[in-house]
């Protein structure tokens, strides 16, 4: 995997346009400057997840189907294993389903480029040797934004926290019309994780998907919409007054809690 091998070299912005450069040439799309500004003009309305399955490892997310807008954002809970990664995951293009459908306001994601209008955060988002700001801004392939101002890491290693803050940010760099993010403040301070959230409550413009344990109800009415799955399955969904009243919902909190 290319990303992967970066870390085997040293991280430079040469060496990183010469990458970019490379993956172009192979019909992985446009630039990444060209990109944010085509994102922009070609905002994803709806995200329609229809039938999705898949099966692996003895484990199966079975007819998940759904619905997302654009300026609505989601909460996705469950238990560990319930299947919240896999299903950002599919929505990426990351795994693929062995039946069901994704499409991108009405287009299947097998005839689109679905790197071109999602961004995926999680536990796998590669993090170079480079300084915070060359990780951020991908070597300068993103503008640098004044947020980055609220942020001081300093040096080229990293704590766990320090690099979730450097992969939501370069999420806000990149841009994209669908921003899905797997458990993004696990490792984060409480002050950082307090700047963050609230940036991300302000990206109103675009399909927001957050896979998360944290079940506080405070945390979760900041969501438009919450999502509960068990067993690979979408056992419920609505505002999150709705939820959070549920029997479902209790159970888990309790089962959390213990």
């Amino acid at each position: 995997y290319i990303l992967e091998e970066v870390s085997n070299i040293k991280s430079t912005k040469q060496v990183t346009e010469n990458l970019m450069e490379y993956i172009n040439q192979l019909g992985k799309g446009v630039a990444r400057k060209e990109l944010k500004s085509e994102l922009e003009e070609n905002a994803i309305e709806t995200l329609e997840l229809e039938n999705l399955s898949k099966n692996f490892e003895g484990f199966e997310i079975k007819n998940f189907s759904y619905r997302f807008v654009r300026g609505r954002q989601y909460a996705l809970i469950g238990h560990n294993g319930c299947g919240k990664s896999t299903i950002l995951e599919i929505i990426r293009k990351s795994k693929v389903e062995d039946s069901g459908k994704v499409y991108f306001d009405g287009t299947s994601s097998d005839d689109i480029c679905v790197e071109d209008y999602v961004s995926l955060t999680g536990v796998g988002s590669h993090i170079f040797k480079g300084d915070f700001t060359e990780n951020v801004t991908m070597f300068g392939a993103y503008d640098k934004e004044q947020r980055l101002e609220n942020f001081d890491f300093g040096g080229l290693d990293f704590s766990a926290g320090e690099k979730q803050v450097i992969c939501m940010l370069r999420a806000f760099a990149e841009n994209a019309s669908v921003e899905l993010y797997d458990e993004p403040f696990s490792a984060m301070d409480m002050a950082n994780k307090k700047i963050l959230s609230g940036i991300l409550q302000s990206r109103k413009d675009k399909i927001v998907i957050v896979a998360t344990h944290d079940l506080d109800s405070n945390y979760l009415k900041a969501f438009d919409e919450v999502l509960l799955m068990e067993a690979g399955k979408l056992l419920m969904a609505g505002t999150p007054d709705e939820v959070i009243k549920t029997e479902a919902y209790q159970k888990l909190r309790k089962e959390k809690s213990v």
